[in-house]
């Protein structure tokens, strides 16, 4: 069952059956999805099960079902690549400059990802400087 991953929102797939919210999947786009997860405004362990409910995208997110439109069909609920949710989100996202997600912030990435940054190790020599730093100063 569905639940929406954004804090504060209290929509699930028993309370909204039947209506016009839809549960959309994580992206797999690694940006993308580094970018739905800050959007979250709470850690997201796992984005293959989470799910954002419908009401946090505008209509500019989504698709235009042309065909579906034109045989008066129900319209499908497709996002559009790289779409990001952008309404009805926690206060200290909607604060963000611009609502953009830094891309320089590669630790952000690896944490929507699941991945855990480390330091790559420094190889010493006498004094404790790294071996580049040591070789300047003869």
């Amino acid at each position: 069952m569905p639940q929406c991953a954004v804090v504060n929102c209290n929509n699930t797939h028993r309370k909204t059956k039947g209506g016009s919210v839809r549960y959309h999947r994580f992206p797999g786009d690694v940006d993308t999805r580094a970018r739905w997860v800050l959007a979250c405004g709470r850690h997201v362990q796992n984005c293959a099960t989470a799910r954002i409910c419908s009401r946090h995208f505008s209509e500019q997110s989504y698709e235009r079902d042309v065909q579906h439109e034109l045989l008066g069909l129900p319209t499908r609920c497709r996002l559009k690549k790289g779409a990001v949710p952008d309404t009805n989100l926690p206060a200290d996202v909607l604060c963000e400059e611009d609502d953009s997600y830094n891309h320089n912030s590669a630790i952000a990435v690896l944490l929507a990802v699941g991945l855990v940054p480390t330091a790559q190790p420094v190889e010493r020599t006498n004094g404790g400087l790294p071996q580049e730093l040591n070789q300047q100063k003869i």
